[in-house]
């Protein structure tokens, strides 16, 4: 079976779970399934082999809509001289249709649904995800929570969606980096990712800097989520935890080795289409706290603790509990091992000939 995964999002994204997503249900997609990529004029880092059609570019302002309108076009005559059995779609285009080949549609998260006011094109994204949704013939939800999300916002049949879990890219064969247990002699706290909106990032800060035992004996490492801005190095420096509070990032490598030195990640947000780094944290050995909302709890399971109503006072006895820190590490290598991606790529083909066969 013939499947074309669409150039949407190589066009708009050089790293990210989503792209890396599409490229690991390339690699590890069953026999049964003939993967073609036409990832177009891209940027991405991980489009690559012999699957992926296209042509890597150097990014620079201005450029994606000119990237977009000439792989839009090239896709077409891709697609009428390969002939695909199904179309899967990366991301929301502005096509509609895949013609006479039905269509599989992946939603991530509906976030611009839910947090509007912290878009500026939430409008425009909203109306693409929501024709996207319509004409596909079937949709793909990375959550059960997603699922309902789609449902409730986009008024989208229950029969119309499929639940498939991702899945943490495995880090074994890497080469191996030096321990860092501590960051400036100090045991630490790590955040990943973006830290404005929803994340909730300002929730740990406060948490953090009202534990006396916390700013005296830890450090706190954000990782990803760009360089930190004027205003947070300002309130860092305004709760008096400068020589605490350290803004990192890098690779995947450099990531892993934060994730498995950390004495925990806490990862305060309030939605989550699935919430990767919980999972990779949990891959990696590492201790999970975060909110029992949204997608979390489908990916934590009972190997998280959940924030309760005293934060501080909950993350200041975690972080010195050895006992269940170390009960938390077990739980979660042991969750962590309900996803994988032969799983996801496996249930991706099942619904592929689903969809095909009717």
């Amino acid at each position: 079976m013939r499947v074309l995964y669409t150039y949407d999002i190589f066009t708009k994204q050089a790293y990210g779970g989503i792209s890396r997503y599409i490229m690991e249900l390339v690699k590890h997609a069953p026999s049964s399934i003939d993967p073609r990529v036409f990832a177009g004029l891209h940027i991405n880092a991980y489009a690559s082999g012999k699957a992926v059609s296209g042509l890597k570019l150097r990014d620079f302002p201005g450029a994606g809509g000119m990237r977009d309108r000439i792989s839009r076009t090239s896709q077409a005559v891709y697609s009428r001289l390969t002939r695909p059995d199904l179309i899967h779609r990366t991301y929301y285009g502005p096509e509609s249709s895949g013609g006479r080949c039905p269509v599989v549609l992946t939603v991530y998260d509906m976030i611009h649904e839910r947090f509007p006011e912290q878009y500026n094109d939430s409008g425009a994204l909203t109306a693409r995800k929501l024709a996207n949704c319509k004409s596909a013939d079937h949709i793909i939800a990375i959550s059960e929570s997603t699922k309902q999300d789609l449902i409730e916002y986009f008024g989208i049949p229950e029969t119309k969606i499929e639940v498939i879990y991702l899945a943490a890219t495995e880090s074994e064969g890497r080469p191996s980096l030096p321990s860092a247990s501590t960051v400036n002699g100090r045991p630490f706290i790590l955040f990943v990712g973006a830290r404005g909106g929803y994340k909730n990032f300002d929730s740990l800060l406060a948490a953090f800097s009202a534990s006396e035992r916390l700013r005296s004996e830890v450090d706190l490492v954000c990782f990803g989520g760009g360089a930190a801005t004027s205003t947070e190095k300002q309130k860092v420096n305004d709760l008096g935890l400068s020589s605490s509070v350290h803004f990192a990032g890098g690779d995947d490598r450099q990531l892993n080795l934060f994730y498995k030195n950390a004495r925990l990640l806490v990862y305060p947000s309030l939605y989550e289409g699935f919430g990767l780094p919980v999972l990779e944290a949990m891959q990696l050995g590492c201790p999970v706290m975060c909110h029992r909302i949204s997608s979390l709890p489908e990916v934590a399971g009972a190997a998280a603790e959940y924030i309760g109503p005293d934060f501080t006072e909950q993350l200041a006895a975690l972080v010195f509990d050895e006992s269940k820190l170390a009960q938390l590490r077990g739980k979660g290598l042991i969750q962590s091992r309900t996803f994988s991606w032969i799983k996801c790529a496996e249930e991706t083909a099942a619904l592929y000939k689903s969809i095909a066969a009717n």
